[in-house]
């Protein structure tokens, strides 16, 4: 969030601070009614970071913390964690860990028949812990499990275009399902390699000094622009003249005058895979709108 209003002239930011996936998961938890919270976090670095914006934007709103669980990644068990969670009567779980724990952690938490929705950052729709959590589920997985997340539900062209590349060589890419298709980071450092190469192909010129200015001119939208899904696409319509719009894999690209892009996030699930089936949308004019402070 430090970089929220950041004046750094090379500085381009297509994916939200912690803080904003944070406030959307509390909007979506008050959209759907739940007053009892309980977050649950694994004591890592990256799931840390995204913690106090789940926090915040719950405090923001009134919605009581009812359990406050740090997991120490990778133990062999978290019933005295479980047990204590249990005791508070949550409606719904928040949560980030890596994946080993949370398959241990809600594995026991279903079998004492504690299970409760859950609602997960954008870190945790990915293939490894969608993996992990569904084979401690079962069943269960796809009526409990709600993620918020940046990349759009639905396929565009800009989509095919970044899966058919992440899949173009196996000898490199050898399982993509694993680790980039529907990831929410290499999508937007797909788009983000995209909209510099365009703007070097707008500016005439590989130099920094020169091309910078032009990220947005061929991202953000504006009258007239024909609007692009792929790099092919872009430098198509430059050579032809005309002024364009980079619409990315992770969905509309609109820069502020501090280089952040914030769009709208999706609440969606799983049937069991990392496509993402949309449940509802809480739009970035919501999430702005929350008055979060302190959250780094």
């Amino acid at each position: 969030s430090a970089f929220d209003r950041t004046t750094a002239q090379y500085f381009w930011r297509l994916f939200p601070p912690d803080a904003a996936n944070g406030v959307a998961m509390a909007l979506w938890a008050k959209q759907k009614g739940y007053t009892r919270v309980a977050v649950v976090f694994g004591t890592d670095t990256g799931s840390q970071g995204d913690k106090p914006g789940v926090v915040a934007g719950l405090k923001a709103l009134n919605i009581p913390v009812v359990s406050d669980i740090n997991l120490t990644p990778d133990q062999p068990t978290y019933l005295s964690s479980v047990h204590r969670l249990m005791a508070a009567h949550p409606q719904v779980i928040m949560t980030e860990s890596d994946a080993a724990t949370a398959g241990t952690f809600f594995g026991e938490l279903k079998q004492l028949g504690g299970l409760v929705p859950i609602i997960g950052t954008e870190a945790t729709f990915t293939a490894p812990w969608i993996t992990a959590v569904k084979g401690a589920l079962g069943s269960s997985f796809q009526q409990t499990f709600t993620s918020l997340i940046t990349a759009p539900s639905s396929k565009t062209a800009a989509v095919t275009a970044f899966e058919q590349a992440v899949t173009a060589d196996k000898s490199q890419v050898p399982k993509p399902w694993q680790s980039y298709l529907n990831n929410p980071f290499s999508i937007t450092y797909w788009d983000g390699m995209v909209a510099v190469a365009l703007a070097m192909n707008a500016a005439h010129s590989t130099k920094p000094t020169v091309f910078n200015k032009y990220i947005p001119e061929v991202t953000n939208p504006g009258p007239g622009k024909v609007v692009v899904y792929t790099y092919a696409q872009g430098v198509k319509e430059l050579k032809a003249g005309k002024q364009i719009q980079y619409y990315g894999a992770s969905g509309l690209i609109d820069f502020n005058q501090y280089h952040n892009s914030f769009g709208n996030q999706e609440a969606v699930g799983s049937n069991g895979s990392s496509q993402p089936v949309k449940l509802g949308t809480v739009t970035a004019k919501q999430i702005e709108a929350v008055p979060v402070t302190g959250v780094q």
